[in-house]
C-alpha cells in the first residue's frame, strides 16, 4: 500500500498519519459468535468488519493479479475461465498435457 501512495506522489507527511491511523484501527481483532467475544491474533489477518478492509482487499488484490498476469510462468496460457468477486476468484483451466 505504501508503494502505490509513494507511486501517486502523496506526501510523506500523509503517507506516515495514513499508517498510523491504519495501526490504530488494525490494533483489535475480534468477533462476537453465539454471544462470545472472541480475540484473534494479529498475524491471522485484516480485522472483522474494519472498515478500510474492503480497500485493503483491492489494492492486495490488484497487486496479485498485476503480478500473476506478468508472470513469465506459463499458467495463464491454460486458463479457460477467470472470474473474481471482491476477493474469490473462480477459475477454470486446461490440464495442458
Amino acid at each position: 500500500m505504501g508503494e502505490l501512495l509513494v507511486a501517486t506522489q502523496t506526501p510523506h507527511d500523509v503517507i506516515s498519519e495514513f499508517f498510523l491511523l491504519l495501526n490504530l484501527c488494525w490494533s483489535s481483532n475480534f468477533c462476537k459468535f453465539d454471544g462470545k467475544f472472541f480475540d484473534f491474533p494479529s498475524e491471522v489477518g485484516i480485522p472483522i468488519g474494519l472498515t478500510l478492509g474492503s480497500l485493503i482487499s483491492e489494492v492486495f488484490m490488484d497487486r496479485f493479479e498485476k503480478e500473476l498476469f506478468s508472470s513469465p510462468s506459463g499458467l495463464l496460457g491454460r486458463v479457460i475461465y477467470w472470474h473474481r468477486y471482491v476477493d474469490v476468484y473462480i477459475i477454470k483451466g486446461s490440464s495442458g498435457t
